[in-house]
């Protein structure tokens, strides 16, 4: 399909979004808002609006959706804050404990994973990240390139391991050791998000809902009304 769109003003695509019925309470500050925002990036928190192709529902005003959208915003900044916070305690958790019950390079061992597939899998991923912080110039990384033969301990994976992929590593640990590292884990999250005991399959969904919210999005991508995979 050819794209046949031709480009638009922010006073026409005001203007577009009034004859969709979008109530625009007050032009200049629409025009404002979306200089900042971005006509294509405001469209994302207008769609739950829609009642059909082009046409929002009755009563619904520029002023409601911008809400939304400064909402999304703080909210994602607040939550990411605290995500980085979980994220440096469970490396440093996970990376310790399992050194010492494994070797530190006991990551690159399967036996040490309840399942080959998703193991061979996350090495994979492990490879990507490696080369990705290579390319960062990160010293630590091009340290071990040099100097141990592309060879990591795990305290080191675990630092250039992004959420995603951390908490990918942790669901595959054999059993006994992970509910071993989850009584520590669970004191960090309990406090944090203000819960009481849990059981450590709850444990386990907790950090995979923050692995697949990390990777998902991002400090500046629309989290509003968007669904992450869980169990």
């Amino acid at each position: 399909m050819k794209y046949d769109r031709c480009a638009t003003t922010i006073e026409e695509q005001v203007d577009i979004l009034e004859d969709r019925g979008l109530i625009i309470e007050d032009r200049s500050f629409a025009i404002a808002a979306l200089k900042k925002i971005g006509y294509f990036r405001f469209k994302g928190y207008c769609l739950p609006f829609y009642k059909s192709k082009d046409k929002f529902w009755e009563n619904v005003t520029f002023f409601s959706i911008y809400q939304n959208y400064r909402f999304d915003e703080r909210f994602r900044l607040l939550l990411f804050q605290i995500i980085e916070h979980v994220e440096v305690e469970l490396k440093s958790i996970i990376a310790r404990d399992f050194a010492l019950e494994t070797s530190p390079l006991g990551f690159y061992d399967p036996h040490n994973f309840d399942r080959l597939d998703f193991h061979e899998s996350w090495l994979e991923k492990f490879k990507q990240l490696t080369s990705q912080s290579s390319k960062r110039r990160e010293l630590y990384t091009d340290h071990y390139i040099k100097n141990y033969d592309n060879i990591f301990p795990v305290w080191v994976a675990m630092e250039m391991s992004d959420f995603g992929s951390l908490s990918k590593f942790f669901y595959n640990i054999n059993r006994p050791l992970r509910n071993k590292i989850s009584k520590k884990i669970m004191v960090i999250v309990a406090f944090i998000f203000r819960i009481g005991f849990m059981f450590y399959q709850l444990l386990e969904i907790y950090v995979h809902i923050m692995g697949e919210y990390t990777t998902e999005f991002s400090p500046y991508r629309r989290s509003y009304r968007k669904k992450i995979v869980t169990f």
